[in-house]
Formats: C-alpha cells, structure tokens, sequence
C-alpha cells in the first residue's frame, strides 16, 4: 500500500474519491473502476498544496528505497556447468532435429559434390546449423 494514503482516506459516499486529512479536500483518484484508481491525484495535491507533508512522505518513500533486500546467493561455477549441460547436452525428446540435420547433410552432400572430405562436410554442416544462433545475438 502506498505511503500516501497516511495523508488521505478513502470517501464513504463515493469509492473514487479520497478526502485529504490535512484539508478534507476531494480528490479524486483517478479511473472508473478500482483496478484503475491511482495516487497520483493525491501525490500531486499533496506537492501542490502540503509541501511539508511532501516532504515527510518523500522521505519515508526514500527510506523504503533504501532497505536492503536479501541478496540471493552468487551462483557457483558448478550450478552454472551443470544448466548449461543440462541445456545442451541432453537428450531430445523429439527426433525432430535429428531429422533435419540429415537434411540439411541431403544439401550438403549430394551427388555433385561426391567427393567431399567426411572432415570438411562436418565443418560445413556446423556451419550452417550453427551460424544463424550467432547472428541472432
């Protein structure tokens, strides 16, 4: 909840309406239905119209700010190995790759080019699965 509303209260006639505590002046909250209401209205009344209780509430928000979350633990290298071995060197569970490796080896060797090298047609075959994920970045 925001800080601002130890400034305000919410109207009993009317749920789009918030009364100032200072100058019990109508300020309306913006939007239609409650999903839509914001503070701003009142942040701006209260700037404009109670620049000491601004303040006051500038330096709560501030010190709200400053409070130290509990910091997560730094991964270790071993946590970091084992995601990215769990990313690429599993298993797929489709045989849909596979497939199109074997296609994609169809292009690379075909019948005009019977006397490519095992070593050289697996370099290009690298290639070209493997160039499009480096320009992408």
């Amino acid at each position: 909840m925001s800080a601002a509303w130890r400034y305000f209260k919410i109207s009993e006639k009317e749920a789009r309406i918030a009364i100032c505590k200072t100058c019990s002046a109508d300020i309306s909250r913006g939007g239609v239905t409650a999903k839509t209401f914001t503070t701003s209205g009142l942040l701006h009344h209260l700037k404009s119209k109670h620049p000491d209780k601004y303040a006051e509430y500038d330096q709560i928000t501030s010190a709200q700010k400053k409070k130290v979350l509990p910091s997560t633990p730094t991964p270790s290298v071993a946590d970091l190995f084992e995601k990215v071995a769990r990313k690429y060197l599993s298993a797929p569970c489709t045989s849909t790759d596979s497939e199109r490796l074997f296609s994609a080896a169809s292009h690379v060797l075909d019948e005009k080019r019977n006397r490519l090298m095992a070593d050289k047609a697996e370099k290009l075959l690298f290639i070209k699965k493997n160039l499009p994920l480096f320009l992408n970045k």
